[in-house]
């Protein structure tokens, strides 16, 4: 860690801690009087490697979460006593026990099993598994377009029949092969 000397778990560990207390980096230099780059490459190698070492990984990363590990504790509990608990009365359940207000997302409000079905049911008519190429299992990158043929298995020649174009949170590019 440092040039020289390596510092001690114990103040690796104070500096862990310290993070989820203090509101800056300045009072963490303060409080301990190490240097700002030694705390922040602790803090980076804590973030790395040792997330599930102290069990506070959860809480020094991202924004400031609405649910804590308490509370995920106290779900599991739940949903141990109860598993076929519906998303709004574990809700019902956080708000009452804990005095937690966590929103169910609008994706698992409108969410229709019986639409998804429908959807796989007409997908499975379309096509058959060995004609379906997902974008993370076909190398896709910018090189993609230029590509006259894929890559498959059993067949000697697959070429590429359609591009779609699909707008949701920006471009994507979703092609469908088909055997010549």
């Amino acid at each position: 860690m440092t040039r020289g000397q390596k510092l001690s778990d114990d103040l690796q560990n104070t500096l862990i801690h310290l993070r989820k207390t203090c509101k800056t980096l300045n009072e963490i230099v303060e409080k301990s009087n190490c240097k700002k780059r030694t705390i922040q490459r602790v803090l980076s190698h804590h973030r790395k490697k040792d997330q599930n070492h102290l069990g506070i990984g959860i809480e020094l990363r991202g924004r400031k979460r609405i649910i804590s590990f308490e509370d995920l504790q106290f779900i599991h509990g739940l949903l141990l006593h109860t598993p076929d608990m519906y998303l709004d009365e574990i809700q019902h359940h956080l708000d009452e026990r804990r005095g937690v207000l966590a929103a169910i997302t609008k994706v698992a409000i409108e969410r229709d099993d019986l639409k998804r079905a429908q959807f796989r049911l007409n997908y499975a008519r379309l096509y058959s598994a060995d004609q379906l190429v997902f974008v993370d299992e076909s190398s896709f990158d910018r090189r993609t377009p230029y590509r006259r043929r894929g890559w498959a298995l059993f067949t000697p020649t697959w070429s590429v029949s359609h591009w779609y174009h699909i707008h949701q949170g920006g471009r994507r590019l979703i092609h469908c092969f088909q055997v010549l």
